[in-house]
């Protein structure tokens, strides 16, 4: 099936959620089943000359819901998509530019999301991703989210 390219979905981001344009976070990557999403250590520094937390958890949940979004796409591009819950592991501080790297998605968890999607118009799926400086394979911190994919009922008055 069709699938975005990092600039259609960047450009999308951008689109229908201004705050990322601000946040500085890139859409690096799309490929083997992945996303990654870059961030400027230098933007989102706090009071330890490390990246604030709030931040970390912002562009690990962007990661997961462009994940879903790529997914979702070829099925129903209006769907709409939310994150339902999520879970951040702060291992070690963010202290350079940093990357986020969803976890390839299962064959089966994207099946049970579309067949559920096309039956009920709607579905879940779980993304986890891990974040580490771009120079380095050490995982900094860990992310799992699930996210509720909604067909989009605009509603005529």
């Amino acid at each position: 099936g069709y699938i975005m390219d990092k600039n259609e979905l960047q450009k999308y981001i951008i689109e229908n959620i201004p705050i990322v344009k601000d946040m500085g976070f890139i859409i690096e990557k799309i490929k083997d089943n992945k996303v990654i999403v870059s961030g400027e250590y230098k933007k989102h520094i706090n009071h330890t000359n490390s990246v604030f937390g709030g931040s970390i958890s912002s562009v690990m949940t962007l990661a997961g819901w462009g994940r879903v979004r790529i997914l979702i796409e070829d099925i129903d591009s209006s769907a709409i998509i939310l994150i339902k819950n999520n879970s951040t592991d702060f291992i070690k501080p963010v202290v350079e530019d940093y990357i986020v790297i969803t976890e390839p998605l299962l064959k089966k968890d994207i099946e049970k999301l579309i067949k559920t999607y096309n039956r009920f118009g709607k579905g879940r799926i779980k993304v986890m991703a891990t974040l580490r400086h771009k120079n380095s394979l050490d995982t900094l911190a860990k992310f799992v989210g699930e996210f509720v994919v909604i067909k989009n009922q605009i509603k005529k008055w």
